[in-house]
C-alpha cells in the first residue's frame, strides 16, 4: 500500500503528468456543457459542422472500402489524396477515428479535440523546460500555449489544431539539432508536421529559419 502510495505521488509530481491532467481538466470545462447539449456530439458552427464532421467521416468511409485512389462524392469526383490531405489524412488524431464505425465518428470528435489540448500542453511543455530552472514555470507555459487565442479563435477548424499539438516538437527538434547534435528526432519531427499540414508547414519552415537566426546566430 506504501509503495502504491509512494508511485501514485511520484506520477502527480511528474511535470509531463501535471500539464496533461491541466489540459484535460480545462479541455473538458470548455467542452463538456456543448457534449452533454449535442447529446454525445459536439456541435459548434460554420466549418465545424459543415466541413469537418462530414469530411472525417468520409474518409473513415473511403478507407475502410478501399476507395483511396478516386472519390466520387468529393466535389464532381475527385482524388482521395488530394482532396482529403489538407483536412485529415497526414493527421495521427484523424487516424484514432479510424477505430470507430463511420456512424460513431461525430462521437469520438469532441474527446479527440480534447485530446489535441493535452497534446498540445505536453509538447509545449517538452520544449519550454529546457529554458527555466523550474519546471512549474514550463507547466504554465504548456497551458497557455494550448489555450493560446489562436486555439480558441479558430475552434470551428477542427484540422488547425492538429498543427497547434505538434509544432512544439519542431522548435525541440532544432534545439537537439545544433545544441546536442541529435539529427534523427528533427528529422522524424519535420517529416511529421508535413504531413500533418502542407500549407501550415510553409509557415512552419519560415518560422524556424527566422528562429535559427534568432536563437543561434545572433548571439547578443
Amino acid at each position: 500500500m506504501r509503495r502504491y502510495k509512494k508511485m501514485k505521488q511520484r506520477i502527480l509530481k511528474n511535470h509531463y503528468v501535471q500539464v496533461g491532467i491541466w489540459c484535460f481538466l480545462l479541455a473538458m470545462i470548455s467542452f463538456l456543457p456543448a457534449i452533454i447539449s449535442g447529446k454525445g456530439i459536439l456541435t459548434l458552427v460554420g466549418d465545424y459542422n459543415f466541413q469537418q464532421i462530414p469530411f472525417t467521416m468520409a474518409c473513415n468511409r473511403a478507407i475502410k472500402s478501399g476507395s483511396v485512389l478516386w472519390d466520387w462524392s468529393a466535389d464532381l469526383g475527385s482524388s482521395f489524396i488530394g482532396a482529403y490531405s489538407f483536412y485529415t489524412l497526414g493527421s495521427p488524431f484523424f487516424w484514432l477515428s479510424l477505430l470507430v464505425p463511420q456512424w460513431a465518428v461525430p462521437y469520438v470528435m469532441g474527446p479527440i479535440y480534447i485530446l489535441k489540448y493535452v497534446v498540445a500542453g505536453i509538447t509545449a511543455y517538452a520544449y519550454m523546460k529546457r529554458f527555466v530552472k523550474d519546471g512549474k514555470y514550463a507547466v504554465l507555459g504548456g497551458v497557455l500555449y494550448a489555450f493560446s487565442g489562436f486555439s480558441v479563435s479558430a475552434l470551428m477548424f477542427y484540422h488547425f489544431h492538429d498543427v497547434v499539438a505538434l509544432f512544439p516538437l519542431l522548435l525541440l527538434g532544432l534545439e537537439k539539432l545544433v545544441v546536442e547534435e541529435k539529427k534523427g528526432f528533427f528529422a522524424l519531427v519535420v517529416a511529421l508536421n508535413a504531413l500533418v499540414n502542407y500549407v501550415f508547414f510553409i509557415g512552419e519552415v519560415i518560422f524556424i529559419i527566422l528562429y535559427f537566426i534568432v536563437r543561434f546566430l545572433i548571439t547578443d
